[in-house]
């Protein structure tokens, strides 16, 4: 069995000294009290989430034992960005190429390496 929320901010706005003025929420209500509960986001692959702060264990919710609200806190950590480049001469990843992911006002944030592995070819005789 489980309990589903949806949440999702379309965009993204700022209030006063550039804070967000709330924070993205789901509320569920009138839930079992007996069956072992966990809590947890479920994100695209790319996504690092991490619960950052919570009242109690969310992987082992007892709805029974708590008194109170159980709130948790999630951070986005990371976002995985991925993507392929081939050489235009002879369409095959060009190994070893560096190069660097930035801004405008800070061109050099972080540099990767484009690795082949993930292209191979096999030939069928």
């Amino acid at each position: 069995m489980g309990f589903y929320r949806f949440v999702l901010e379309p965009e993204l706005t700022y209030g006063i000294n550039k804070h967000l003025p709330s924070e993205p929420m789901a509320k569920f209500l009138e839930l079992p009290e007996s069956p072992l509960l966990t809590l947890n986001m479920i994100t695209p692959e790319s996504w690092l989430v991490e619960a950052v702060n919570s009242s109690c264990d969310l992987d082992n919710i007892h709805l029974q034992d708590i008194t109170g609200t159980v709130i948790a806190e999630y951070e986005l950590e990371y976002i995985l960005l991925e993507g392929h480049c081939f050489d235009v001469t002879n369409g095959q990843p060009p190994r070893g190429l560096q190069f660097t992911l930035g801004t405008k006002n800070n061109p050099v944030m972080v540099d990767t390496i484009v690795m082949a592995n993930l292209f191979t070819e096999q030939k069928i005789l």
